[in-house]
């Protein structure tokens, strides 16, 4: 049996900004031989900006998780007691994003997906574990988790 449910939950930074991490990388290598010092920092600062992710992990041994952030392919987080999360539902979120343009063409996008999370008693604050942007994956996943993790399924 594993002891670890790790599941990503997006990008910690903006587009605008992983876009820039992905330029940094790609146009520090041109500031080498003038500055090495300037490469390596822009560099460094694109992995960061491109490659920051977010998401829970979830010790099914000593019966914790913690939400995270991985910089570096670092996980930071402070774990928590599952005790304290006895719930599991699904939730659905809606995500937008819009753009200007002085064309008169302006673009919104909308986008529906349905997301795991644990919940506390009062049901005042959750945790996402995994998003799906199927319904039926979702509903076909929760019964797993719920037992995997020996959590109460909540509508």
């Amino acid at each position: 049996m594993e002891n670890f449910i790790d599941h990503t939950t997006g990008k910690s930074f903006p587009q605008a900004a992983i876009n820039g991490g992905y330029v940094f990388i790609l146009f520090s290598p041109v500031f080498f031989k003038d500055s090495p010092l300037i490469s390596v920092v822009l560099f460094l600062v694109g992995i960061l900006l491109s490659f920051t992710l977010s998401g829970t992990r979830i010790d099914l041994k000593n019966k914790r998780f913690k939400e995270y952030t991985r910089y570096y392919w670092i996980k930071f987080g402070p774990w928590i007691p599952l005790t304290q999360f006895p719930f599991i539902t699904i939730i659905t979120d809606r995500e937008s994003s819009a753009a200007f343009s002085f064309k008169k063409d302006d673009s919104d996008n909308d986008e529906i997906t349905y997301s795991i999370y644990l919940l506390n008693r009062e049901r005042s604050q959750k945790v996402m574990i995994k998003k799906f942007n199927d319904k039926d994956q979702a509903m076909l996943e929760l019964p797993k988790l719920a037992d995997k993790i020996g959590l109460k399924i909540v509508p």
